[in-house]
This record gives structure tokens, sequence and C-alpha cells, in this order.
């Protein structure tokens, strides 16, 4: 599968992707700053302790290996 790059914008484009999901109708009537807040990056209140969280993580799958059989890797 080969990326399709789009030289011009058409926002009256309905690609395969919108035509399958029906996303545009599932957003027709829906209010543009609700729909934004969805996808915008967490504010630093938000998930504070997600960073820590994720390095915890790492660290145990980090410290699994020294466990981990050698023919398994």
């Amino acid at each position: 599968m080969h990326p399709v790059k789009i030289e011009v914008m058409d926002v009256y484009h309905r690609d395969a992707f919108l035509t399958f999901t029906r996303w545009p109708e599932a957003v027709a009537r829906q209010n543009i700053s609700d729909l934004q807040s969805l996808v915008s990056l967490p504010n630093e209140d938000q998930f504070s302790m997600l960073q820590k969280t994720v390095h915890w993580l790492m660290e145990l799958a980090s410290d699994l290996i020294s466990y981990t059989y050698l023919y398994i890797l």
C-alpha cells in the first residue's frame, strides 16, 4: 500500500476511511471545541502520574531481561 500525497486539501473529498467509518456523520452535530478537547494534549495537571508510571513500567520490563532465557531472546 502506497500513501497518497495530497497536494491541495479538498475538504469535500471522502476517502475510503471516511466512507467506511462514517466518521463525518458521527461528528456532524458535535461542538467543535468539545471535539478539539478530545484530541488535544493533556495539561500539566492532567495525568500527573503518567510519566512516573511509564518510567516504572519500563524499569519493570527491563528488569525481566535478566530473567529471560537466552534462547527466547
